[in-house]
């Protein structure tokens, strides 16, 4: 017959205080932060908040419709290095804008003490199908992070310099003309006479046949590098998206092209100053 011991309180107290206790994991979770032009991104390092225009993050310096973010991850553990496996398990979400911080990130992981990636150009436009918000899906183990670019639009002091500008000093002088984009002319099918070259541009699908495949619009409201428009007057063209514009006579100048820029950037209204 088996006899039970009856523990005391006293016993109690003992055991509890000699029983081992689990030792603290080493290793906390790593995180990747946000640094942007050399500095660390505000309060967790996890969102960064830009300005279209502003040159403390906005690296262009250019009210030009989006922020063009000069950024690094950089790893931490608590305020201690990663280990390098944790750095080497890490993987971003395939996303368009974050191709040359992806290849930044496989760069890093070639290093013995990978601590940050080399700064690599991030850009966000303020309107457009993003509308100046672009968020990066970071997984490392089974952490999944959200780091989120945002850009808002730039603080205009308000100009005097209307769409009937842009139609005065480059379509009536230099696109408009009889042979070219004039009301009889149309060449392409588009025609930029007065009266008719802002239904024809704005929000309208590109007729060249490799741009409107893609989907690119003459002009995108909000969004000057998506607009085939600026593209064609600055021949930043790809395969089968023709010849820059004009063909013939002197080239759109700096200043113009600059008018054009910041009337789309700004939203591209019809009456609207900017």
């Amino acid at each position: 017959m088996k006899v039970r011991e009856k523990v005391t309180p006293l016993a109690l107290m003992m055991l509890i205080a000699f029983a081992p206790v689990p030792a603290a994991s080493a290793r906390t979770s790593c995180k990747a932060k946000l640094q942007i032009g050399g500095s660390a991104a505000p309060g967790n390092g996890r969102v960064t908040l830009c300005t279209d225009g502003d040159p403390a993050c906005d690296s262009d310096g250019a009210a030009d419709g989006g922020c063009e973010f000069r950024a690094s991850l950089c790893f931490d553990n608590g305020g201690a290095s990663c280990d390098s496996s944790d750095v080497k398990s890490a993987s971003m979400a395939p996303a368009p804008g974050f191709e040359d911080l992806s290849a930044a990130l496989e760069a890093l992981k070639a290093d013995v003490a990978p601590v940050c990636t080399a700064a690599a150009g991030v850009r966000v436009v303020t309107h457009g199908k993003r509308k100046g918000r672009a968020v990066l899906k970071m997984q490392s183990g089974k952490a999944v992070e959200r780091l989120t670019f945002t850009c808002k639009p730039a603080r205009h002091a308000g100009g005097s310099a209307t769409f009937a500008t842009i139609q005065q000093k480059v379509f009536d002088a230099t696109c408009a003309t009889p042979t070219c984009h004039g009301a009889a002319a149309a060449a392409g099918g588009l025609s930029l006479a007065a009266g008719a070259a802002y239904g024809n541009l704005v929000g309208v699908t590109a007729a060249n046949p490799a741009a409107g495949g893609a989907g690119v619009l003459r002009v995108a409201p909000g969004d000057p590098d998506r607009s085939f428009l600026l593209q064609k007057l600055l021949g930043q063209l790809g395969t089968g998206e023709g010849s820059r514009m004009p063909l013939v006579g002197t080239p759109v100048s700096p200043a113009n092209l600059d008018l054009i820029r910041r009337w789309i950037a700004a939203g591209a209204s019809q009456t609207a100053p900017f």
